[in-house]
Parts: C-alpha cells; structure tokens; sequence
C-alpha cells in the first residue's frame, strides 16, 4: 500500500462579485464539509475583495481541489502562489479555518507570497512564521 505526499498549496484569488458575511459563511461551511471527507486542511484570509487559502492534503486531492476553484466562476485571476511537499500540517485541527482581514492586510501578504514565489530566496519557514503572524489574529 502506497500512501500519497502531502502537500500545501496557497493560491490567491478575488471574487466575481461582492461577497457578504452570509457568503463567506456558506463557502466555509462547505468547505469544512467537503474537506472532512477529503481529509483536507487549511485556512482562509479574506479581506473583502481578494483572498488567499492554504490547502494541505494528499497530492493527487489538493491538486484536485486547486483545479476545481480555477474554474469555479466565483472566482478570477486565481494565482497559485506557492506549493511545497511538507512532512506534517500547520493546520491540522482546521478542516478550514477563517480569518477575516483588511484588504490592505491580505494584499500585503500577497506581496509577501509573491515576492517569495518570484525570488524563491524566502525559505518556507519564514512563510510559515509570516501565516502564523496572520494566525495569531485569530486568537
């Protein structure tokens, strides 16, 4: 029996249109539902006109999960911004976690994320202290 690699994918992208609490509150609820049985992990910042997601999980089910949001119409300019194989979960106890931020915040991460993708002179570990200092606001 073989067993896949996990992975964690963060991808970026902004809603079609105006998304209100009770929209954020139904993806989240699906999402949990639909992770659960997928045995995915994750969490979800969202700053009103854009967001950014980390998925973990098995390769074959996250790439799976990252193709079906490209196409899903509730987004545009999705951005994959990094994905690495990884030996445990930063996320592990949250089907889908949510942090709601200012947009100014989740683009400022972005940038982060996409300086790091660019310059690949970011190591993985100081994404992962900069998403645990976004964590930390969930406290």
């Amino acid at each position: 029996m073989t067993t896949e690699s996990l992975i964690r994918l963060i991808y970026y992208s902004e809603p079609q249109k105006s998304m209100s609490n009770d929209d954020i509150d139904e993806i989240l609820k699906i999402s949990r539902e639909n992770n659960q049985k997928n045995n995915v992990t994750g969490v979800l910042f969202f700053g009103g006109a854009d967001l950014i997601q980390v998925l973990e999980g098995e390769e074959s089910v996250v790439i799976k999960l990252y193709a079906k949001i490209i196409d899903d119409p509730r987004h545009k300019n999705c951005q994959l911004l990094d994905i690495n194989f990884e030996q445990e979960r930063f996320f592990s106890e949250w089907a889908m976690g949510y942090t709601p931020q200012e947009h100014v915040e989740v683009a400022k991460l972005k940038a982060k994320l996409s300086n790091h993708q660019k310059t690949h002179q970011k190591s993985l570990s100081e994404v992962s202290v900069l998403l645990r200092t976004y964590l930390g606001k969930l406290a």
